[in-house]
């Protein structure tokens, strides 16, 4: 989100926040007027006039407060850090403000031209957005004397969009910094390997054969002298055949207890 307020967003907020005492300083006339021409009386040229400015005042501030609700929504700013419980409340006071000055606006125009009887909800209205006033009052003072940042400030100068020159320069930041990172990690990465790559080794062979006794690493530095090694530690003499009788079909014997026989029978 972008930091601050833009110069519209600021003007739209002073604008509605020297409309609001207009209402209240205005809204008894409205009562009065009701009044007079309820008892058959002539109301005041003054209290006419309070509540003619009363009621445009109204639709103005519902106006103002719809597009400052649209402004938000498009160019949405920062409330306080994130995630923390100022800035919940903001956020909070913020959306609950604007509910209830649209919401009396809407009530307001309804009792001036439609029907009458959803007055003492708006004047319940007016009350609650009173006490709203007085707490957005309170955390202004307390940003401002206690926690001395620069959120007032935000409502006050308004964002400036970086220039290209900024951009670049931002751009060029961060890839330099993206470049060191990568060269840090790979010197790391070159220091881990010579430690750990025997260990590395003899863990992968005794996943891939478990319970198998490693043969130990070969003395000889060349492949041809690997499959020479390997030749003369898996070599076996193979067995002599036992001579076979192919009348028989069977075996005829032991060679030493044949001639034995023979030397017998002679």
């Amino acid at each position: 989100m972008n930091a601050g307020y833009s110069l519209a967003q600021i003007g739209l907020h002073w604008l509605v926040a020297l409309l609001v005492p207009v209402q209240y300083l205005t809204g008894g006339s409205i009562e009065r007027t009701h009044h007079a021409v309820h008892m058959g009386m002539t109301p005041s040229h003054w209290d006419v006039v309070q509540h003619h400015l009363h009621n445009y005042a109204g639709m103005a501030i519902g106006l103002l407060m719809a597009e400052r609700l649209v402004l938000r929504i498009l160019q949405p700013p920062e409330t306080g850090a994130p995630g923390s419980w100022t800035g919940r409340a903001a956020t909070t006071l913020h959306h609950t403000f604007y509910a209830a000055i649209i919401a009396q606006a809407c009530m307001g125009f309804v009792a001036s031209y439609f029907w009458f009887g959803i007055a003492p909800y708006h004047v319940v209205g007016s009350r609650i957005i009173l006490a709203m006033v007085a707490l957005h009052f309170a955390a202004a003072a307390w940003h401002t004397l206690i926690a001395r940042d620069a959120t007032v400030d935000r409502m006050i100068f308004p964002r400036r969009k970086p220039s290209a020159h900024e951009l670049q320069s931002g751009q060029r930041q961060d890839d330099v910094a993206a470049r060191l990172g990568d060269e840090h990690e790979d010197r790391e990465r070159k220091q881990r390997l010579p430690e750990h790559s025997g260990d590395n080794r003899e863990s992968v062979s005794k996943h891939r054969h478990p319970g198998k006794q490693q043969r130990p690493l070969s003395v000889f530095p060349i492949p041809a002298g690997r499959t020479f090694e390997r030749l003369l530690t898996d070599w076996k003499p193979a067995p002599i055949p036992e001579p076979f009788d192919a009348a028989a079909e069977k075996p005829i014997g032991d060679a030493s207890k044949r001639v034995s026989d023979t030397g017998d029978g002679e």
